[in-house]
Formats: C-alpha cells, structure tokens, sequence
C-alpha cells in the first residue's frame, strides 16, 4: 500500500545524502548491509547485498548518496554510492 501511495503522491528525482553504517553479517540474503539513522523493528532503513567496491567506499566515506524519487511519503531508492566526504 505504501508504494502505491508513494506513486500516487507526484514523486520528483532527488537526491540524498545520509550518514551510513555498514555491517557484515552471516545472514546468507544479507551478508553486508548499509544502516541508516532510523533503522529499527518498525522502520526498516537498511540495503542488503552491498557490492563489494561500494561497500568499501561506503565503509572509509561513511556516508551514502542516495537517488531515486521523492514524494511525501519518502524516498524510493533507485540507486545508491558513496558520497564523497565533507571538506
């Protein structure tokens, strides 16, 4: 329902930069993840299956870049990197 809503909402291409915290794990469907600030049992704010080359950008960066389409409801990520550091 949500994503319905999200589609319904008008969405426009944005694009977002977060702090990240990434983390290797056992799980076999998610073996290394990026958190975001937020993550928790009710709201999910995590990216499974990181490439390994994105992952160890995202792990010296510490911050993700995130793009896709923005609505009210939130962003649908379509894409994602790490985004350079603050000077």
């Amino acid at each position: 329902m949500p994503i319905l809503l999200h589609h319904l909402a008008g969405p426009q291409p944005a694009t977002q930069i977060e702090a990240v915290r990434v983390r290797e794990s056992s799980f076999r469907g998610c073996r290394t993840s990026a958190v975001l600030p937020g993550d928790g049992f009710l709201l999910r704010r995590r990216l499974c299956t990181i490439a390994p080359a994105t992952f160890g950008a995202l792990r010296d960066s510490k911050r993700i870049e995130l793009r896709g389409q923005r609505s009210y409801f939130g962003i649908s990520v379509e894409d994602y990197g790490a985004a350079p550091r603050p000077r």
